[in-house]
């Protein structure tokens, strides 16, 4: 069994770049530093390209590695002497605009460990510079670092990512899910072995030697790189897979994890990793994030982590008459730490494993960022995370990765680019800025290149302030948001209407018209100019022109597509946003709700927009459709076993291997298949919406200062469940009586204040409390 929970003690090294604006094809990086007692010692090095090392003007011997130097982290083994050091870096840019070393050198002094970190005290210079021409080193991002990415067979405690808020539990993975003998009649076998390591006997002839991967990125994106680096592992491993043997291991449920393989006997040997999040992903999926790599007895080799749930391990070649013999794979789960502070439980048992599923799925998706998914794409993406963001805030009242993200996604909109120093993601800032991301779009100025993600950012920053208090990221971002609403505001026309200037026009993975995607960001502009208004003026900067402008797109909505009482148009999302963006009042969305989205007409969509449509029937009045929607949509997909909610999911997608044909959207085939995200935080809007609309619990101040308790139980029996708020817990509980009525306890924190209509009132026998 591995250490669980370990403690880690030293500081994450940051990376230390060249400026990319200054081209250069070779950098020198250096620190000074001093030892107590001679020490041994391990030198740890990722880089943009090839590089030499010294200590104290001896050149160190630099490991033959078939991975990238920037893929995967070289261990050199040391002997420090005591006094004074010089450790120097000569490092190539490996045909990169953005050169890097990210480099630690562990020791022991005096019972205690020791780490020399990369940082901003180092320094650099051009190859062939010296003396007045180094410079204080570039330092930024960190260990998970946009665009080259967490390396292989980095330190444990690199697992604390970026943020160093990280924990990590490591465990024996031992769970068989198959094992293939392979070519028996060339001598191959699989076997686990007691306690869960695993021996094999690879076929004659054995695969000897892995296929080199070039030190080059094909794509900007780190997980576009590790996906084409992974098709050239699985095409090769075409050739020898089908005799090679092979085990699958399940991990019992979808986690965020790198997995230690160790070589216990048997070597040298070649094997393969390949992980997946359907059992046969692993199996068939051209793109499955592979590992090829070698290993001599004793050795072990650690992948970067990633979201699954299944893992392969190939055994492809050994010396003649070995068998290879492994420790239990180890797996190293990394979780972002927080208690569930939020509950809720009800009368149906299926809206229950719902909230539990979404609880999982979002605390999963909360890494250095709060990321839309654990596998795919590992990145901030600002309409993700207007649904993740309220479901963190019900489930964990917990604001401060939200925060990070946030403020990481004003620095790559309309704005201008803050000084370096003060960027909170430089690398990711340098991709979408810098026009080098291969999404649509990315170089029109708007949030993740999508302008409707640039107006769910000012949404977003509205819900921050209304369910923490917290104005301290709107005085930091108080600037962006100004340029913001005044690159929105100028896409409006003399007659009111939004229109598009550029930039990706998505607003979900559905067939959507492009047409009928400029009015849902029209409607959706209509809410993010009134919210935004608002914050400026809390901020102490004036709104008045916004408010003059949001006031015309209000009447042009109305004047466009809402005549006589009735909608234009048959999208569906439209008329879901219409509801929701304030254009219309109660009466008129309740008419169209009955008009157009009751019936649940079955158009493809993911679950991001599907909480779009709970809102529009919260907003309504629809609470008991609400709770069936959620029973039809995520309820039905709970008969695969999920153990964490999809980016989507389809009655029609059921079947032997319903990862293979989900698809969201026939015009958005590149995101079917195998590379649907099978844990995607966009889809845990359930545990916000059942709080908000079942529990009845709504913020109308910023920090839940006052709320609106406004409960409805549709056709359930009883509800209960707590809130987490900046002032203290929520506590509901409703349940029906046995003559019919309804009885509701609410709990407050002291001083909050409360909002509770009459027609609840009517309903109702309220009893209140003050915690």
């Amino acid at each position: 069994m591995s250490e669980t929970n370990p403690t880690f003690e030293l500081a994450l090294p940051r990376r230390v770049w060249w400026p990319w604006h200054e081209p250069a094809e070779t950098v020198h990086f250096e620190t000074e530093f001093t030892v107590s007692v001679p020490a041994p010692a391990t030198l740890y090095v990722a880089a943009s390209g090839a590089y030499a090392a010294e200590l104290d003007g001896q050149a160190l011997a630099i490991p033959e590695a078939l991975l990238p130097s920037w893929r995967s982290m070289h261990a050199l083994p040391l002997q420090l002497t005591a006094g004074p050091h010089r450790l120097g870096f000569s490092v190539q840019s490996g045909g990169h605009s953005q050169p890097f070393l990210l480099a630690c050198l562990d020791w022991q002094e005096d019972g205690a460990p020791r780490r020399l970190a990369s940082d901003q005290s180092w320094r650099m210079a051009r190859a062939g510079q010296t003396g007045a021409d180094w410079r204080a080193a570039w330092a930024f991002d960190g260990v998970w670092a946009e665009p080259w990415g967490f390396p292989c067979n980095a330190p444990l405690d690199f697992c604390r990512m970026s943020t160093g808020w990280q924990t990590v539990e490591c465990q024996p993975l031992t769970r068989l899910a198959g094992l293939f003998q392979g070519l028996t009649a060339q001598g191959a076998s699989a076997q686990l072995l007691p306690g869960g390591g695993l021996a094999f006997q690879p076929a004659w002839p054995p695969a000897f030697r892995p296929p080199a991967i070039e030190n080059k990125r094909p794509r900007l994106e780190w997980y576009r790189t590790r996906e084409a680096h992974s098709l050239i592992n699985n095409t090769w491993l075409d050739l020898f897979e089908p005799r090679a043997p092979h085990a699958v291991l399940d991990a019992g449920a979808e986690t965020f994890a790198r997995i230690r393989v160790t070589l216990r006997g048997g070597g040298p040997a070649v094997l393969a990793l390949t992980t997946g999040e359907s059992l046969n992903e692993v199996q068939r999926y051209a793109r499955r994030v592979t590992d090829i790599f070698e290993l001599r007895d004793g050795e072990s080799f650690t992948t970067a982590p990633t979201g699954w749930r299944y893992a392969k391990l190939i055994a492809l070649g050994a010396a003649p008459g070995r068998a290879l013999e492994l420790e239990p794979l180890e797996v190293q789960h990394i979780r972002y730490p927080l208690a569930v502070r939020g509950s809720f439980a009800c009368s149906d048992a299926l809206l229950d494993e719902v909230w539990t599923l979404s609880e999982r799925t979002a605390h999963l998706c909360m890494q250095s960022e709060v990321w839309d998914g654990i596998k795919r794409d590992q990145l901030p993406w600002m309409g993700d995370l207007y649904t993740e963001a309220l479901a963190i805030y019900h489930l964990f009242g917990d604001a401060r990765l939200v925060r990070r993200t946030l403020e990481t996604l004003a620095e790559i909109g309309p704005a201008q680019p803050r000084p370096l120093e003060r960027q909170t993601y430089p690398g990711l800032t340098a991709i979408w800025k810098g026009g080098g991301s291969s999404h649509p779009g990315a170089d029109s100025g708007d949030i993740n290149g999508i302008p409707s993600y640039t107006l769910w950012w000012i949404v977003g920053m509205a819900d921050y302030l209304l369910y923490t208090g917290d104005e301290q990221l709107l005085r930091a971002t108080a600037s962006e948001l100004a340029e913001t609403l005044a690159h929105v505001r100028a896409w409006v026309g003399e007659d009111g209407v939004w229109r598009f200037r550029g930039g990706w026009d998505f607003i979900d993975w559905s067939p959507v018209p492009r047409a009928e995607r400029e009015i849902f960001c029209h409607l959706l502009a209509c809410q993010a100019l009134r919210q935004g208004a608002d914050l400026l003026e809390r901020a102490g900067l004036p709104a008045a022109g916004l408010r003059e402008t949001q006031a015309r797109m209000l009447q042009a909505a109305r004047r466009e597509w809402w005549r006589d009482g009735a909608a234009l148009g048959e999208s569906h999302h439209v008329h879901a946003m219409l509801i929701r963006s304030g254009v219309l009042d109660d009466t008129e969305s309740a008419r169209l709700f009955a008009q157009t989205l009751a019936a649940d007409p079955p158009y493809p969509m993911t679950y991001w927009h599907r909480y779009l449509d709970l809102e529009a029937a919260m907003r309504a009045g629809q609470v008991q459709w609400g709770l069936d929607y959620i029973r039809n949509h995520w309820g039905l997909s709970l008969q695969l076993g999920l153990s964490t909610l999809w980016e989507a999911f389809d009655a029609s997608w059921i079947g032997p291997d319903p990862h293979a044909v989900s698809m969201v959207g026939a015009e958005y085939a590149r995101y079917g298949g195998y590379e649907t995200s099978l844990c995607h935080g966009w889809s845990a809007g359930p545990a916000a919406w059942l709080h908000q609309a079942v529990l009845g619990v709504r913020p109308l101040e910023p920090g839940f200062a006052a709320v609106e308790f406004c409960p409805e139980l549709g056709d359930l029996d009883w509800a209960r469940g707590e809130i987490p708020t900046p002032r203290g817990m929520i506590a509901v509980e409703l349940r029906r009586t046995a003559a019919g009525g309804l009885e509701a306890t609410l709990s407050l924190p002291p001083g909050t204040g409360l909002r509770v209509s009459a027609a609840v009132e009517a309903r109702w026998v309220i009893r209140l409390s003050h915690a």
